[in-house]
This record gives structure tokens, sequence and C-alpha cells, in this order.
């Protein structure tokens, strides 16, 4: 990815916020779940972990999530992606407080488990969304899972901190992978590339650790995006 383009492009997105008016964090929120073919960047969920300690900023990041998740048509699934990547980032290193606020939004995250957008290359997307949203149901059911998790990737963390580098910048673009068709769990209703309207099927709904505050923006967080990057490369 190029920086330049990068770095140029979040400044953009500054200006506009100003110009709209949004809270500073609002206008971070959605820089860091944009359509970009990459991100979001270790250094924006460290950002945005970190404001949710205040509480006024976590209620306008929560809120922002949610629109991301909840308001987006399939076939802008990226939004939808990297709302999951900062909800999953914020179970492990936010405040445990967050784990109920999600919890109180399962059934947004349910939805998730049939969501279904195939590009033109007919590369199922919706896969790492189905994948990461019923992760993110598991955890917040479950505390003691939960408790390990943020342990291992506190572990991990302190592991990885002092190594150098601008951030996780990777490319999203081929997030997904399988092909329509396939045995990659294509089951049920699939929306094209080429259909524009916004669907999403409705099926099997029913209705305190210490906050980490550290420097490791420039560290992979192993833990919590493991399981990205095998998206990401195939």
């Amino acid at each position: 990815m190029n920086l330049d383009l990068y770095n140029a492009k979040q400044k953009l997105y500054g200006l506009k916020a100003t110009v709209k008016g949004y809270p500073e964090i609002k206008a971070k929120v959605k820089a860091a779940t944009n359509l970009d073919p990459w991100g979001p960047t270790q250094a924006q969920m460290v950002e945005i972990c970190e404001a949710c300690n205040n509480y006024e900023n976590k209620r306008i990041v929560m809120k922002a999530l949610w629109k991301r998740v909840t308001q987006t048509q399939n076939k802008d699934w990226p939004h939808v992606y990297k709302a999951l990547a900062i909800f999953e980032h914020l179970l492990l290193h936010g405040p445990f407080s967050i784990q109920d606020e999600i919890k109180e939004q399962l059934y947004n995250l349910r939805t998730l488990h049939d969501f279904h957008y195939v590009d033109e290359k007919g590369q199922d997307k919706g896969l790492a969304i189905r994948e990461k949203s019923k992760k993110i149901v598991e955890w917040v059911g479950d505390a003691a899972l939960l408790q390990e998790e943020r342990n291992k990737s506190a572990a991990l963390q302190s592991k990885y901190v002092g190594i150098s580098g601008t951030g996780d910048t990777r490319d999203i673009s081929h997030v997904g992978g399988g092909s329509h068709g396939s045995s990659g769990g294509m089951g049920g209703m699939v929306e094209r590339a080429t259909h524009p309207q916004y669907e999403r099927t409705f099926s099997n709904i029913t209705p305190t650790v210490p906050s980490t505050t550290t420097n490791y923006a420039a560290a992979n967080d192993v833990a919590a995006l493991a399981a990205d990057e095998d998206y990401v490369r195939q």
C-alpha cells in the first residue's frame, strides 16, 4: 500500500469531519471503517480503544460502529468487516463494560451469521464477516472464554511491544476468497455484486478485567487478528 496515499486520505477524512462538525472520535471511527481496501490499522484501533476509557467517547464510538453494522448495504461489506475488527479489539483490550454493551446488541450480530456478498470475481466477501460475528457472539456469551482471550492477547502484546513500524495497513481486498458454488459455506440466498439491493437473511435469532493502556500501536496483535490473515491472503 502507498503510505503517502494513505496519509493523504487520513488528512482528507479529518478535513471532511471538521467541515461536517463531527466529534473528533467519530471522525476517527469513520476513517477506520471506510471502504479503502486496507485497515483498520493497529494504530487506529489502539487510539479508538483508548478513547473508550471516556464514557462520552465510548458512547460515540459504539453508536458509530453499530451504524456501520446495521445500516450498510452488503456491497459495502468493508464497513461491516472493519467495524467487527474494532469490536474484536475492544473486547480484547478495552474497558470490560464493552462486553455488556455488545451483549445488548447480539441480535444485530446474529443477523451477520447469514451475511452474503459475492463479488464480480465470484469471491464470497461475507465469509470473514460471518466467522468474525460468530466469534464475537461466542466471546460475549462466555465471560471465562473472553477472560482467557484477553490474557492471551495481553501476553502477546507484551511480547511484541517495541516492534517498529507504521502500523497494520494490510490489503483486505481479498477478504473471503471462497468462490460461489464452492464448499466455502455458501448456503442460502446470495447477493451478487450486480445486485444493489440491501438484503440480509434473519434466521435462528433468539432475543472485571482492568483496562490495559499501553503504547503498542506498532505491534501486531496476533491474538485479535490472526484469523484475519487467513482471509486476507486467500
